[in-house]
C-alpha cells in the first residue's frame, strides 16, 4: 500500500498544487531532464537530491521561487516540470514554440537538459495546467507529489472572515446538505462592484 496513492492524498496534493500555482506570479514554465551520463535518471533518490541542490541554489543565489512536480516517462525515467520566477540565467536555444515563444535553456541545470518558456495567459489556466501532473495514477516519486519553496512563496489563498449579517451578503449561496451547512463565497473583484 505504501506505493499506492490514496485518493484523498491525491486530492489534497492537487488542491495544494492548484493553490500554490494560482496564488503566485510565475515567469517560466520549466522542464528538467537528466542525462544518464551524469545522473541515473531512473533513481528517484539521486534525481531528488540533484533537484533539491539545484533548487536551493536557485533560491539563494537567484531569488528563485518554484513549484516543481516530478513525472515518470513511459520507460520510468524521471523528468520534472516546474513553474518558476527569479533571476534565472537563460540561453536562447534557437527554438520557438508553435505560438512563437522563445524556448530557453538553463545553464545552471548541470545534470542534463532543460527548457524554460515564458509564462503568459490566465493564472487560472496556468494553475489548471500544472495541476494535471498530479493524477490518480501518479506516484510519490520523491516521497512527495511536489516540491515548492523560495522566499515569498504563497501556499494558500488569503481568506478574510467577517462578522456580518448573512442575509445582507450579495453572493451566490452554496450548501452542503449532508451537514446542513450553507455559505456564501465572494471574490475580491465581486466585493469591488
Amino acid at each position: 500500500m505504501d506505493n499506492e496513492p490514496r485518493s484523498d492524498s491525491v486530492k489534497r496534493a492537487k488542491d495544494a498544487v492548484f493553490d500554490i500555482a494560482l496564488c503566485n506570479r510565475w515567469n517560466w514554465f520549466v522542464t528538467l531532464t537528466c542525462d544518464l551520463k551524469k545522473i541515473d535518471r531512473y533513481d528517484s533518490k539521486a534525481v531528488s537530491k540533484a533537484a533539491q541542490n539545484w533548487l536551493k541554489n536557485i533560491v539563494y543565489r537567484h531569488n528563485g521561487v518554484y513549484l516543481l512536480l516530478p513525472e515518470e516517462h513511459k520507460d520510468n525515467a524521471i523528468h520534472m516540470h516546474a513553474l518558476m520566477r527569479g533571476d534565472l540565467k537563460l540561453v536562447d536555444s534557437g527554438i520557438k514554440t508553435k505560438d512563437g515563444k522563445t524556448v530557453y535553456n538553463l545553464p545552471q541545470w548541470q545534470y542534463g537538459f532543460s527548457t524554460a518558456i515564458e509564462v503568459t495567459g490566465s493564472p487560472y489556466a496556468i494553475a489548471k495546467y500544472i495541476t494535471k501532473y498530479v493524477t490518480k495514477d501518479v506516484k510519490k516519486i520523491f516521497g512527495k507529489y511536489y516540491y515548492a519553496g523560495g522566499k515569498g512563496l504563497q501556499r494558500k489563498p488569503p481568506v478574510e472572515l467577517y462578522d456580518t449579517d448573512y442575509t445582507s451578503v450579495n453572493a451566490k449561496e452554496y450548501s452542503i446538505d449532508d451537514v446542513n451547512l450553507k455559505f456564501k463565497y465572494t471574490t475580491e473583484s465581486e466585493n469591488e462592484k
